[in-house]
């Protein structure tokens, strides 16, 4: 076995042209990607099926079976919370205005961060290898999308990764997280690729090159 499956279904005509288009999005090239220099060595259904694994990846599995839909954060400032004027942002890099997000907290979890509220441990050093969902939504105030320069995934899309890796002697910080999408946190143990990590204004910015 190569570590691949191959299947087929049916759906609705409109459900497949939404799938197409939404896998057509995630799979289209950036010119500052390897990619779009035409230096991958993946076919287009090779991207595909990446981009399909990628979005099931996502999908909320938490509350399948409850009523609650999705959960998103939600960030806006504290006085347009209270006055209900100008727009809220979400992890996803969109923007809404005070009505939608009315509208959608009466079908989706809405988890609102509010800067200045309670504090919570966001560095964590040596004590836990993995990042918590307190950091993740910490860092949605700092994040809109992928790290990887050129990737417009949204960042409730992205995987933490250990700016310095974990073994032997990362740490588990919030400044240590580089929030990257399932293509490009491959990308970063990939040994075919050099990743160069900048840090500017507090944002970590991931270049790759392909080693000759």
């Amino acid at each position: 076995a190569d570590g691949t499956a191959t299947g087929s279904f049916t759906v609705p005509v409109f459900a497949a042209n939404v799938l197409r288009k939404v896998l057509e999005q995630m799979t289209a090239p950036r010119r500052q990607t390897p990619e779009a220099a035409g230096k991958s060595a993946m076919t287009w259904a090779h991207r595909k099926g990446l981009a399909f694994a990628d979005l099931l990846e996502r999908l909320p599995t938490d509350r399948l079976n409850g009523k609650v839909a999705a959960t998103v954060v939600v960030t806006v400032e504290h006085e347009k919370l209270r006055s209900e004027v100008g727009a809220a942002s979400l992890d996803t890099g969109h923007d809404l205005s005070a009505a939608q997000v009315r509208r959608i907290a009466c079908g989706a979890g809405i988890l609102p961060l509010v800067l200045g509220g309670a504090s919570q441990i966001l560095d964590l050093g040596r004590m836990a290898r993995f990042f918590t969902e307190a950091q993740r939504t910490a860092l949605a105030t700092r994040y809109d999308e992928c790290a990887a320069e050129g990737c417009d995934r949204p960042y409730a899309w992205t995987e933490l990764h250990h700016e310095d890796p974990w073994h032997p002697d990362g740490r588990t910080d919030l400044d240590r997280a580089v929030p990257l999408c399932g293509y490009h946190h491959r990308l970063m143990h990939n040994p075919a690729y050099r990743a160069t990590v900048s840090t500017i204004e507090g944002k970590k910015s991931v270049r790759y090159t392909r080693r000759t």
